[in-house]
């Protein structure tokens, strides 16, 4: 299955989203602008990416 992410930026925070090929969303998140909140992000797409990631 593919999917597909959304990211929305300010200079505080980003939000994320995950929907799948027919529109249902998979995931949804609210983040620092900072390494912790890239470190979440990150660990959001692991379920949705067959290669794994590493930080």
């Amino acid at each position: 299955m593919r999917y597909v992410v959304g990211i929305d930026i300010s200079k505080v925070s980003f939000d994320v989203a995950i929907v799948d090929e027919a529109g249902k969303l998979h995931a949804r998140s609210k983040q620092t602008m900072d390494r912790q909140g890239f470190d979440a992000f990150i660990e959001t797409l692991k379920p949705y990416h067959p290669v794994p990631y590493t930080t």
